[in-house]
């Protein structure tokens, strides 16, 4: 089985306002998506991982983005579609509970300086194209000329990597959501131990 990392809504949310406030103007949402998809194959060839973790769908009417990213809004429908709020800080204060903006923009960002390096050279190159014009250039690469899930292995693949190297990157992408999946699963039984406890504690003070 072809392999899937575990999304980073979080990580998502940072790249799409950082393309938005890279560009200081509305954007389309489905011009937003071929964008991080871009910057995601970018990232993927050069260092084995893709930025957002999301993971697309290739149709004849485009890439869909099959993660859903809830706290930044879009005004309108389809294409026409806009982030309601372009600026980065602020999306990062409605995104992450608890987070002011100081501490947003002091270290405490998914983002590391290389993939933020790759969304800039993205938006550098691409981001004065329209939707139509980026549609085209992304509809020609190898791994959209047949429609379903677009896959690691096949952005890989498309990009000329070896068998063994597309392995080696599979085998390390299936660790990390193996080791993702049994961190999610102690985080589920702390919170129920907790919860034990609490529960204890209350009867303990009726009685």
């Amino acid at each position: 089985m072809p392999a899937i990392l575990p999304f980073n809504e979080r990580k998502a949310i940072e790249a799409a306002a950082y393309i938005s406030s890279l560009l200081k103007e509305g954007i389309q949402y489905k011009r937003l998506v071929l964008l991080l998809y871009l910057a995601d194959r970018r990232t993927l060839i050069i260092f084995g991982r893709p930025i957002t973790t999301a993971s697309y769908i290739a149709t004849e009417k485009g890439i869909e983005l099959n993660n859903r990213i809830p706290v930044i809004e879009f005004k309108g429908m389809g294409n026409e579609a806009h982030l309601v709020q372009l600026d980065k800080e602020f999306i990062w204060e409605v995104a992450f509970t608890g987070l002011d903006r100081e501490e947003a923009l002091v270290g405490s960002m998914e983002l590391s300086g290389a993939e933020g390096m790759i969304l800039e050279e993205i938006v550098a190159e691409y981001g004065s194209l329209s939707f139509v014009e980026l549609f085209s250039l992304v509809q020609k690469l190898p791994e959209m000329q047949k429609s379903g899930p677009i896959y690691y292995r096949d952005i890989l693949k498309a990009a000329g990597k070896p068998e063994d190297a597309i392995a080696v990157i599979e085998e390390e992408m299936n660790h990390i959501t193996y080791m993702d999946a049994i961190w999610k699963r102690l985080k589920k039984r702390q919170k129920a131990l907790c919860g034990r406890n609490e529960d204890d504690a209350s009867r303990n003070l009726l009685n």
